[in-house]
């Protein structure tokens, strides 16, 4: 068994996710019974939290003088080929990059007894950070802080050179503690380095991240790289939809059309060249700040995360910012019903294979997603 700790990194220290190992960390292994709980030596398996695409996440007890609470990410058996060992160890390395508390800490990776590569890392009991539940019963300007509260910690990540690329209300995790609630972002398997080399994590045909809060450019459908803008616009999203309790867009219902392929489509399409839902909760200020967010195009987008947490402090600071009133947060919440359980949990992840020679580019990625779009993710480290 192998077993590597994991330590923060000094904010000098050079690297970057893509940074290629002298020898892979996980040795591709054979796959086994799916239905069995995993051994792990030094660790006490309490129950399964969830299953993705490529991992699953086992809630434990981290025995020893230590005893604490952890969440287990272990690949999933049908998942360890090369390709997906590499990206699992790069998610570790992102997460040891950087240190702010807002960002889930990892504790250690290591292989369980049956052969597949884990990290365990801090148990986050938190709610996702979109209009339901307890985050539903804050006000406005308290969701709005809880957005400043995610943009500083996603700066953090840009300030060491990553882009987080799946930033949606299921990674962005809100804990309600005795000093208020926090906001803990969670999931760094689609973490991306801004290091010129690129993070050689992609699969060519590849459609990476959840497509309601994905950017243009990260969807393909805007020519330009992804960068901490397209960050932004996925926070700009989650903010537009704890305001005003629905999505700016929506992809038509399944029914509607041929496949859920086509309604990804619409709805890309749609982020692309349509203009969002008016904001009609928020005031003109907000409204701005939400629009300028979400721009398609990236040169007239907030220019970082750091410009979008200046911009909402500062609507804070004003006096007299309004609230909304308990009809129409109750309004908003009804309107946002139907998709709630999208906004807290879908996710895509790499398509297996490359695109058909020949194939158009778009629509290989949106037939992947029909594919796969019902695997149950969402949850801590999915």
């Amino acid at each position: 068994m192998i077993i590597e700790s994991i330590t923060v990194q000094d904010p000098s220290n050079p690297y970057r996710p893509d940074e290629q190992p002298s020898a892979m960390l996980f040795e591709p292994q054979q796959a086994g019974d799916p239905s069995e709980p995993p051994s792990i030596a030094g660790f006490e398996i309490e129950s399964l939290l969830g299953r993705g695409a490529m991992a699953e996440v086992w809630r434990a007890r981290q025995t020893g003088r230590l005893s604490r609470t952890v969440a287990i990410k272990l690949v999933r058996r049908d998942c360890l080929d090369g390709e997906r060992l590499r990206r699992f160890e790069a998610e570790a390395r992102a997460m040891a990059a950087v240190d702010d508390p807002c960002i889930v800490r990892p504790f250690e990776v290591g292989t369980a007894e049956d052969g597949r590569p884990y990290i365990a890392m801090e148990f986050v009991d938190g709610v996702p950070l979109a209009p339901a539940g307890p985050v539903g019963a804050l006000d406005v300007r308290g969701r709005v802080r809880l957005v400043v509260t995610l943009l500083e910690a996603v700066q953090c990540l840009h300030d060491r050179g990553i882009v987080h690329r799946d930033l949606k209300p299921g990674n962005a995790l809100v804990v309600f503690g005795a000093s208020g609630p926090e906001v803990r972002v969670i999931d760094l398997g689609l973490a991306k380095s801004l290091a010129p080399a690129g993070d050689g994590l992609t699969v060519d045909g590849a459609l990476v991240g959840t497509p309601e809060f994905m950017s243009p450019e990260q969807a393909g459908t805007v020519e330009a790289p992804v960068s901490p803008r397209s960050d932004v616009f996925s926070i700009g999203v989650i903010l537009y939809a704890l305001v005003e309790g629905a999505m700016p867009w929506t992809a038509p219902a399944h029914g509607l059309v041929a496949s859920r392929a086509a309604s990804y489509q619409r709805l890309l399409r749609s982020m692309r060249h349509d203009p969002p839902r008016a904001p009609a909760v928020c005031d003109a200020r907000l409204a701005e700040i939400i629009r300028a967010a979400i721009a398609a195009d990236p040169a007239k987008r907030t220019a970082g995360a750091r410009e979008l947490r200046d911009q909402l402090e500062s609507w804070l600071a004003r006096p007299g910012s309004p609230d909304r009133s308990s009809f129409s947060r109750r309004r908003a919440l009804f309107a946002l019903g139907a998709i709630g359980a999208v906004l807290a949990s879908a996710a895509m992840l790499p398509m297996r294979g490359a695109a058909p020679a020949g194939a158009d580019w778009r629509s290989t990625r949106l037939a992947w997603i029909e594919d796969s779009h019902g695997l149950v993710v969402g949850v801590p480290g999915a």
